[in-house]
């Protein structure tokens, strides 16, 4: 058959168009899959992997992680690109997410504690698994794994599995579906660092016990790919390198994964080792460095990994339709499921929003009696049961802590607490303290049954104090408080309760004094880093409707670049200064840390302080933070005319690690005088509302 000349242009044009979409396809689906190691801060570098892979156009069809690689591939799954991973992994306090505080940003209002024992209901102790619970890192991966679309973890962006250990049998666990956040978490866990992760009814472990670079895993659930192992679990070490703690845990970690690694990789396509021997176990604090050294060791191999890129044979990832939400359940909060599932049920009948899941979930880890909150999807066809899992703290648990500083011989105190859980009801509250030392403070509270929009509150405390304030002689009071009241627990609003407040001072000439009582606190939500952090606080009283005592407090923290924080924190006290357990004292708080042991006395007080804070050194265990501060505060009569201006300036040296705060300064007063001085755990809070 033969094409006449006025027709062979259209012909060629139509091959080449046909050949076109055909080098299209299979340019389409070419790919590798990731194999990504454990080996914590080292882990970092699979960032850098990822980012030359895209750059480069080699397409990732799987990524299947352990430890670290599960964070990462988890996220890199998800949607983020090798950009995105570095950005948030460079801004991400990472240390701070381990020492599991809700916000990194906020001072601490009591002592870690020394000792810590619970018991469970049947009177079992309940111990700590790990040195870090992990829950704040678990928190913040909430929030970033909100953006996958799906619980099928195959039907990602990039398909994904993250490897696990079973604590109880040994075995190997790959997850594939559920709670993205929770999977990661659990492969994380390593044994004595971070506690077990519950997960869909396994005690799950880091996955590096069994398959640290889980090659075979991945060849498994992707057959048809080239596997590309990227091994930064790092050699073993002499006796001589082992100089840490830090040493020792690696140098573990490498004994235990050593064998599982070397089997793995006999089954790698091709293996990526990034130079990341010299990088400790726990050392996050060049991500920076870490993450290039990936891309360095990426780029380098890149061409023979062009090589590997195979076309897919039969099987093609796509998302699939999200199921429709069948129901609701929560489990492990009986006292506020009803209104709970009330607020969610407008999910039912809807297709299923994994965003809208994530932040229920964070929703429920924001309660204080909650330990750990997960969820499981119960499919039904095209149906799904959303299941809200919540694991309680212990019904019983028993603290010891401390304070003591060389400023003040009155505010030295050995404490003693214990909290009760589900005492008269279930989701209630009783907690007792007790600081015993030159000064004396008890405490009791209860909090009733959270579930509805107010919650009943009171508090009992007697104190038995002593102070020698700067501008009078001593003064000592032995005082009991009474407060009975109800807080308002809506969160889209300001947080506040208000009741009725009773004193009775001895030797004050009067029985007792009574009045209408308001609390006030506010905290921003936003998770911007570059809005910073703000809080204030404050309560009023007004006894016998004759003098208006109250304070207000507020803390505010904003980053300045990587490794600085400028903090701002100030407040303003109402007291009477002819009662000395009401009056206000300039210093007392620790405000003004001249004048700690011997304050100024007056009716009405102002304080402001701002300070520049560098984290000069971040580790797992403790930091070492210096920071340069200046503060002013001013006594004032009743009439608010300031009879007394103090001023300070000083370095502070910050130290606080898993049992203690530690803080070492020095500072230059107003009277011209140098003060040297340490404090170790923090000092308690006392009753409201004139703290002494």
């Amino acid at each position: 058959m033969f094409i006449k000349n006025k027709a062979r242009p259209l012909m060629i044009f139509l091959l080449s168009v046909m050949l076109f979409c055909i080098q299209s396809d299979a340019s389409a689906d070419e790919g590798v899959v990731l194999a990504l190691s454990g080996g914590g801060a080292k882990g970092l570098a699979h960032i850098g992997v990822i980012k030359v892979l895209q750059d480069e156009g080699v397409q990732i069809v799987g990524i299947v992680g352990t430890s670290m690689g599960a964070i990462i591939g988890g996220l890199a799954a998800a949607g983020y690109d090798g950009d995105e991973l570095a950005n948030i992994f460079q801004e991400l306090d990472i240390y701070e997410l381990f020492s599991d505080s809700r916000d990194g940003k906020t001072p601490s209002s009591q002592s870690k504690s020394i000792i810590r024992i619970g018991y469970d209901k049947e009177g079992r102790i309940v111990g700590r698994k790990g040195l870090m619970e992990g829950k704040g890192l678990y928190e913040e991966m909430l929030k970033y794994t909100a953006k996958a679309e799906t619980y099928d973890f195959m039907k990602l962006p990039i398909p994904f599995a993250a490897v696990a250990t079973d604590l109880e049998t040994g075995d190997m666990v790959v997850i594939t579906k559920g709670n993205l956040a929770s999977a990661m978490r659990a492969s994380m866990a390593l044994p004595g660092i971070f506690s077990p992760w519950p997960y869909e009814g396994k005690l799950l472990i880091d996955g590096g016990m069994v398959a640290n670079l889980p090659v075979r895993v991945a060849k498994e659930l992707f057959p048809d790919y080239p596997v590309v192992a990227v091994d930064v679990t790092g050699k073993l070490v002499t006796k001589e390198e082992i100089r840490s703690i830090v040493d020792v845990l690696g140098q573990t970690v490498g004994i235990v994964t050593a064998k599982n690694v070397q089997e793995d990789l006999q089954y790698s396509d091709f293996v990526i080792r990034p130079s990341v021997d010299d990088i400790s176990l726990m050392n996050f604090s060049n991500a920076s460095q870490i993450i290039e050294r990936g891309a360095v060791a990426a780029a380098q191999e890149i061409e023979n990994i062009k090589l590997l890129v195979a076309n897919k044979v039969d099987e093609t990832y796509t998302s699939a339709e999200r199921p429709v939400v069948k129901n609701v359940i929560l489990t492990g909060l009986p006292d506020i499921e009803k209104p709970f599932i009330a607020e969610k049920r407008w999910w039912i009948g809807r297709p299923l929003n994994m965003a809208l899941v994530n932040e229920a979930l964070l929703e429920l880890l924001r309660h204080d009696r909650v330990a750990s909150a997960d969820y499981k999807l119960l499919e039904d066809d095209e149906e799904v049961t959303v299941e809200f899992v919540v694991q309680r703290k212990p019904p019983k648990e028993y603290k010891f802590y401390g304070y003591s500083t060389n400023l003040s011989p009155y505010n030295r105190w050995v404490s003693l607490e214990y909290t009760g859980r589900d005492v008269l009801d279930i989701g209630d509250e009783a907690n007792l303290k007790l600081w015993l030392g030159e000064n004396t403070l008890a405490r009791a509270s209860y909090m009733g049954k959270e579930g509805g929009a107010w919650r009943f509150e009171s508090d009992l405390a007697f104190q038995d104090w002593e102070i020698s304030p700067e501008n009078s002689g001593k003064v000592d009071w032995k005082r009991s408080f009474l407060y009975l009241g109800f807080s308002k627990v809506d969160e889209d609003l300001l947080p506040f309760s208000g009741g009725f407040a009773f004193d009775y001072i001895d030797g004050d000439g009067s029985d007792h004094h009574w009045g209408p009582m308001v609390k006030l606190f506010y905290k921003n939500k936003s998770t911007d880093k570059s809005k910073g952090y703000f809080e204030a606080k404050g309560v009023l009283w007004y006894p016998e409707g004759e003098t208006l005592l109250g304070h207000l407090d507020f803390y505010s923290s904003f980053s300045v670049g990587d490794k600085l924080s400028l903090n701002f924190s100030g407040g303003l006290e109402k007291g009477d200064a002819s009662t000395p357990a009401w009056a206000s004292y300039l210093g007392g708080h620790g405000e003004l840390l001249s004048r700690y042991g011997h304050p100024v006395m007056a009716d009405n007080t102002a304080w402001a302080r701002v300070g520049l804070k560098s984290a000069l050194i971040r580790g797992w265990f403790a930091r070492f933070e210096p920071e340069f501060f200046g503060a002013v505060g001013y006594a004032m009569d009743d009439d608010w005319n300031s009879f007394d201006d103090i001023w300070e300036v000083g370095i502070r040296l910050n130290i606080p690690n898993r049992l203690i705060d530690l803080n070492v300064f020095a500072l230059y007063d107003d009277r011209s005088d140098w003060t040297f001085g340490f404090s170790v755990g923090m000092p308690p809070l006392s009753f409201e509302p004139v703290m002494p």
